[in-house]
């Protein structure tokens, strides 16, 4: 388990459904062919690994802190692909709000998996404002997917979340990954690609959705 100011954020054991999910949603039910991903957020890097197994797919990993990228490195890489040091991935070690400000380059998908949103410095992450930037970094019709913890939060604080979620992105959908502990929401510019699924679940994307014993796309939607 990998911990960060006391809290465990990633894990390579129970934490892995959601860590792959957080990246294989929005890359299965997006409508056209994605190029660059943005990850928000590295912690074990296997939502940025796990990214990588879809053809043609760049990634640009976010991370804040050097010693989380240096313990993805050294105790992860089993899990994560290797991704810190994969060609097909850049990590940055940056702020993620300012990355997303300034760069110029467009994301077919974001992925963002911040901490709770009561942790020191996590609150600029789950902002409006925040989430208009990363609309503004989107290709058009790529989905964003938020991680949301239901555990340590109120009833009130996760329907802050979704509303100001949903405030910026009207077609949002959701997915219980953990019940009572972990949800993800896909927000969508011009909706989501469902039927083409099962066309995008072969080879090695179906091997990377059968580690978390996720088998045919039933599975998936199972959750929604």
């Amino acid at each position: 388990s990998l911990r960060i100011d006391g809290r465990v954020q990633a894990s390579n054991t129970g934490d892995m459904p959601t860590q792959v999910l957080i990246s294989q949603l929005p890359l299965l039910l997006h409508h056209g062919p994605v190029r660059n991903v943005l990850i928000v957020g590295l912690g074990s890097g296997v939502t940025a690994g796990s990214a990588t197994v879809h053809p043609g797919v760049h990634v640009d990993a976010v991370e804040i802190s050097p010693e989380v990228v240096e313990c993805a490195r050294r105790f992860y890489s089993d899990v994560n692909l290797n991704v810190c040091d994969r060609p097909e991935a850049r990590v940055l070690v940056e702020d993620a709000r300012s990355h997303i400000a300034f760069t110029d380059r467009k994301y077919e998908v974001i992925c963002a998996e911040p901490s709770h949103v009561f942790i020191s410095g996590m609150g600029d992450l789950f902002t409006k404002e925040y989430y208009e930037l990363c609309r503004a970094r989107l290709a058009p019709g790529g989905p964003m997917s938020q991680w949301v913890q239901a555990y340590w939060h109120t009833p009130d604080d996760i329907r802050t979340i979704i509303a100001t979620f949903t405030g910026v992105f009207p077609q949002t959908w959701m997915w219980e990954v953990a019940p009572g502990a972990d949800y993800l929401l896909v927000g969508a510019t011009s909706g989501i690609d469902v039927k083409g699924v099962p066309s995008k679940w072969t080879g090695p994307v179906a091997e990377e959705m059968a580690r978390i014993r996720f088998m045919r796309p039933a599975q998936l939607f199972a959750g929604y």
